[in-house]
């Protein structure tokens, strides 16, 4: 040994074990002795124990070789987290673009940047959050939060959850508290919710081990015995019933009042649903109001137009009452659609008549249709409206009226 490191001394270190320290001072140990190692060997080691980057070893390699090797290999993550690349010049363009869709998924507009703006925005010299070090790092300093916030998993309810659970609020997630992170939610809402259009709780307690939470309504829910929940589901059932039996009388109330309403025979005379002659003379001096319709579109752009419809004349009669009444006969029940009268509206709802003088007019405009209007005015005031004409119209065809019938919510 002497006489190969006599022969090639700048290719060779000496290691020396340290003294065993005891109790009574130092002291060598009986098989101290000092060791040859390569300087070759020396240089990888050093450079291993700055990046921790595992190294093999020559076959050559002593025992003191073998021990520093095996020090990098029981510590493997430690090697990636300490080797992070960073952001650099010489980075291309689209592993930089890349890097800046990893931090933002959502963010966009950057196809046409150049690198200089990509490294500035980035900041030049940060770590590449895009690598698999950085992820491992993210994952070894979540371990470790997790471990830190194990103590404050002390809330034992062994009805809700099998682990101990912690409070939402005094938890943290990557450094910053869970309680203000929007997208962290209970994971028993759809399981527990009986109102379907309940959106998912905020969570009170959280148990990260099996990365669950839970909110308060939930937890009330669930933090009870079977007998307790039994119960709940008989009061439950029984309001359901009272909810069943309020809804069916109501319904038959809103029935019947809708009979009711467009009942027509139950609501007008015979003369008003089958007007007699004498009704429909224009020219009668006797009675004093007119009852006029017209039908046409509106000067929407779309379709053709030559102007406002005429007015047609529908009858006269001597009270306003008895116009009024014609005049809302006309319109639900002889509608020019031949819709049944509950259903004549338009995209505003259901028509509501206007009143000048104690006489209504109505009138509707379905979408890309024409409009409908019927109106009650003075008789001798009649002939001076726009587009008024004595010529009685077509829309009473003598038939029987129709009655109310149920709207359907489905659309063909």
């Amino acid at each position: 040994a002497k006489a190969k490191e006599n022969a090639a001394p700048s290719k060779f270190s000496i290691v020396v074990i340290p003294e065993k320290v005891t109790s009574n001072g130092p002291k060598t140990a009986p098989n101290s002795k000092k060791i040859s190692v390569p300087a070759e060997t020396k240089e990888k080691q050093n450079a291993a124990s700055k990046c921790n980057l595992k190294k093999g070893t020559n076959n050559g390699s002593t025992k003191s070789t073998a021990v520093a090797t095996s020090k990098v290999n029981q510590e493997p993550e430690e090697e990636n987290l300490c080797c992070i690349p960073l952001v650099s010049s010489s980075m291309t363009i689209a592993q930089l673009k890349e890097e800046c869709t990893t931090r933002n998924p959502s963010m966009k507009g950057i196809s046409g940047k150049n690198k200089s703006w990509l490294l500035s925005h980035l900041g030049e010299g940060s770590e590449v959050q895009g690598s698999d070090e950085w992820k491992a790092k993210k994952q070894a300093d979540r371990k470790g939060e997790m471990d830190k916030q194990t103590v404050v998993h002390s809330y034992k309810y062994p009805y809700v959850h099998k682990c101990p659970l912690a409070k939402f609020s005094a938890l943290m997630l990557h450094g910053a508290p869970r309680l203000g992170q929007e997208n962290i939610k209970c994971d028993l809402c759809w399981e527990t919710r009986y109102d379907m259009f309940r959106s998912q709780g905020t969570p009170v307690y959280t148990c990260e081990r099996c990365d669950w939470d839970i909110c308060q309504t939930c937890f009330n829910d669930k933090n009870k015995s079977p007998e307790e929940k039994e119960q709940i589901r008989r009061e439950m059932r029984r309001r359901a019933e009272e909810e069943r039996v309020r809804w069916e009388k109501e319904e038959t109330r809103r029935l019947k009042e809708e009979e009711e309403r467009w009942n027509a025979r139950k609501r007008f005379k015979n003369a008003i649903i089958t007007p007699s002659h004498i009704h429909l003379d224009p020219d009668s001096s006797t009675l004093k109001y007119t009852v006029w319709c017209s039908h046409g579109y509106d000067n929407d752009g779309w379709h053709s137009y030559q102007g406002a419809p005429e007015r047609e004349f529908d009858s006269v009669w001597k009270s306003k009452k008895e116009a009024n009444d014609r005049a809302e006969y006309l319109f639900f029940w002889k509608n020019p659609w031949g819709n049944a009268p509950n259903e004549v509206s338009d995209d505003g709802g259901d028509p509501e008549p206007s009143d000048v003088d104690g006489l209504n007019s109505w009138t509707v405009s379905p979408a890309d249709t024409q409009r409908w209007s019927v109106g009650a005015v003075p008789a001798d005031a009649y002939a001076h409206l726009p587009n008024a004409n004595k010529r009685r119209h077509n829309h009473d065809d003598g038939r029987e009226p129709e009655g109310y019938e149920e709207v359907s919510d489905l659309c063909y």
